[in-house]
């Protein structure tokens, strides 16, 4: 699952992924969308559903702060 969202000047996705050894993964991406900065955070989750609940936390954030989802 992956989600991406866009302010006028930043970017910011989150995917919930697998390893090899089948951990949960969510994986955090940002920075600046007219330059090559940006940054990344892994983070292990407990399950798949453990990964959307937070997932859906981080898109609450980002509405808040003015960011907008763009679909896939």
């Amino acid at each position: 699952m992956h989600r991406y969202w866009q302010s006028t000047s930043r970017y910011y996705s989150a995917e919930i992924t697998q390893d090899l050894f089948g951990t949960w993964l969510l994986i955090r991406r940002w920075g600046g969308r007219f330059n090559a900065r940006g940054q990344a955070k892994t983070m292990l989750v407990d399950s798949f559903n453990a990964g959307v609940q937070l997932m859906e936390e981080i898109a609450r954030m980002r509405k808040k702060r003015g960011y907008e989802e763009l679909k896939a």
